[in-house]
């Protein structure tokens, strides 16, 4: 293997940032104003006032040199190479880990979610207005992206699309799939019309789950060969967060599966149900998530061994256990979290990732809203400030951040587009918040994606200072 600039590759060492929003400046630091997002105890939406968080920017590091990468057809940096094996893959080089692309260069991921056409009326208007056709619009958001620096899609995107995009370029656009294994399958059981007292946890031990899973996988086989795939996510958010013994315990029918896994896990541990505690339901969550990355992982890989399993995009306080993060590792490509109610990475989070993750992580969501678009910004966990500038310099400082840590290999915006509060038939969670880098017409946000390309097309000599502090 023939490294070159081998000091880009060796561990990071502590930077000592200044941080956060709205574009209040001193001799050291930017502040940006943001309202904190929360739910009261009835569940509602609460904003707190606003409040100044510092904020890492690029043109505040000190004495930093930018150079634009060079990159190869995939978007691997030209400078670090690799074994190529003519699919995306990762390794460990002197103690970081990177994204390995098609033609052997180390990758960082910086995607965007949700890349797809909107589905309400005013989408459509607009879409027709401004690019006539599917081909067209895909044609232009992927020159979007690609001079903003992305250079991959997350979640929810339009994968056929982009598939057909990319078979007529000559610099590609990696993707992702969504799979939705066990959701799908729970919704196929009528689980809330039936079985109402059920998590969906409980379904991964459903004798007929792993059928499922096989008959679902078994389409995989149309990727095996396409070097344009970054890999397969299994599901979205699934509630790996709540006391499962309590959920389980609960179950009416005490032949279920999932009640008996219970009830023998509880022998096996000699633990009473009623007497548990913290650490004990931890460890149940992650013997649950055994069963189900077992299952899943190995059907995946069964009939794609191409590509990369990406995880199952993890949520909430589920990041904050130690024993699912282990468990997690030993069947993911990359762990997929999506991250909302800090400005950065947390210190607890960055050593948890670091020292019970023995794979790769990526950040899978992470969002702010703009209070200058005009729109409600009521739904949504992500951060709201002042402006679009400000959302630049909060995506700056959240990815400078990441860029730091050893085991990050890139992060997913969410999302593309803003959601259109006149869409009747949009999730609750997502209609009524700038959340995009595009608006409901398809308008760009210049200065919220002219602060994206400035990190995100120099982020190797971003990568290079960052190590040499």
């Amino acid at each position: 293997m023939n490294l070159i600039l081998k000091s880009l590759v060796t561990l990071f060492v502590s930077l000592f940032f200044t941080n956060s929003t709205s574009a209040q400046k001193t001799m050291d630091s930017i502040y940006t104003l943001s309202k904190v997002w929360s739910r009261d105890s009835n569940r509602n939406i609460l904003y707190s006032d606003w409040k100044k968080f510092p904020t890492a920017i690029v043109d505040h590091l000190p004495g930093i040199q930018l150079m634009e990468d060079k990159l190869d057809e995939y978007g691997g940096f030209e400078q670090i190479k690799s074994d190529a094996t003519g699919f995306f893959r990762t390794e460990k080089m002197n103690g970081k880990w990177w994204v390995i692309d098609p033609l052997g260069n180390a990758f960082v991921v910086k995607a965007v979610n949700s890349i797809k056409i909107g589905s309400s009326p005013n989408n459509k208007l607009a879409l027709d207005s401004f690019f006539k056709t599917d081909d067209k619009w895909i044609f232009e958001t992927y020159k979007l992206l690609k001079t903003n620096g992305f250079n991959a899609s997350g979640s929810w995107s339009e994968v056929d699309l982009i598939r057909k995009m990319n078979a007529t370029q000559k610099t590609h656009f990696a993707y992702t799939t969504q799979l939705n294994l066990l959701s799908d399958f729970a919704k196929s059981k009528d689980r809330k019309k039936s079985n109402a007292e059920l998590s969906i946890l409980a379904y991964v031990f459903d004798a007929d789950f792993e059928k499922f899973v096989q008959n679902k996988c078994s389409k995989l086989t149309m990727y095996k060969n396409d070097p344009n795939l970054l890999g397969h996510f299994s599901d979205n958010e699934l509630a790996f967060q709540e006391n499962l013994i309590k959920k389980f315990s609960s179950i009416q029918d005490k032949q279920n599966p999932a009640y008996l896994f219970l009830v023998n896990w509880l022998a096996q541990n000699k633990m009473d149900s009623s007497k548990t505690t913290k650490s004990d339901t931890e460890k149940f969550s992650a013997a649950v998530a055994n069963e189900y990355y077992k299952i899943v992982s190995s059907i995946i890989k069964k009939y794609d061994p191409n590509h990369m399993y990406i995880g199952s995009r993890i949520h909430a306080a589920v990041k904050d256990n130690a024993y699912f993060l282990n468990v997690m590792s030993n069947y993911v490509d990359i762990a997929s979290i999506n991250y909302y109610g800090f400005w950065n990475l947390s210190g607890k989070h960055k050593k948890l990732f670091s020292t019970q993750l023995t794979k790769p992580y990526f950040i899978t969501e992470f969002y702010t809203k703009g209070e200058d678009s005009k729109m409600g910004n009521i739904t949504g966990a992500g951060w709201l400030v002042k402006t679009q500038s400000d959302r630049g310099n909060h995506y700056q400082n959240f990815c400078l951040h990441l860029l730091k840590e050893a085991n990050c290999v890139g992060w997913h915006w969410f999302k593309y587009q803003d959601n259109d509060p006149e869409d009747k038939n949009a999730d609750p969670s997502n209609n009524d918040s700038n959340k995009g880098i595009v608006n409901t017409k398809y308008a760009v946000y210049s200065e919220l994606t002219n602060k994206m390309k400035q990190l995100n097309s120099n982020s190797l000599s971003i990568i290079n200072y960052l190590q040499n502090q």
